[in-house]
């Protein structure tokens, strides 16, 4: 990785509008020996291709541990520290609140 704890993709100028339902869609591939990094993430919204991050190496073994056996769904706001907590327009703290349903892993 080329930074201590992520690689970054960014979805351009993207951004998620409040009171709005979206579709979202991730495509994850693992690369296909532990030598290549030819694994690849996708991410669509609504439908559109957003991001592509490709050249990815998830593993360096090839047997039933190391294929995707589990699934972690997380929300990170960002940042380790208060300057990465959404604020209101006056400077108070914001609360955040977002709902996730119909989710389907095949």
């Amino acid at each position: 990785m080329k930074r201590k704890y992520r690689e970054v993709q960014k979805a351009g100028n993207f951004t998620f509008a409040p009171d709005t339902y979206y579709h979202i869609r991730m495509s994850v591939r693992l690369n296909s020996t532990p030598e290549k990094a030819d694994g690849q993430v996708v991410v669509y919204v609504d439908g559109k291709k957003l991001i592509t991050h490709d050249k990815i190496r998830f593993r360096n073994a090839l047997s039933t541990d190391s294929e995707i056996n589990t699934f972690l769904f997380n929300t990170f706001h960002g940042g380790h520290t208060k300057a990465w907590a959404p604020l209101e327009n006056d400077g108070s703290y914001a609360t955040e609140c977002a709902y996730f349903d119909n989710f389907v892993v095949n």
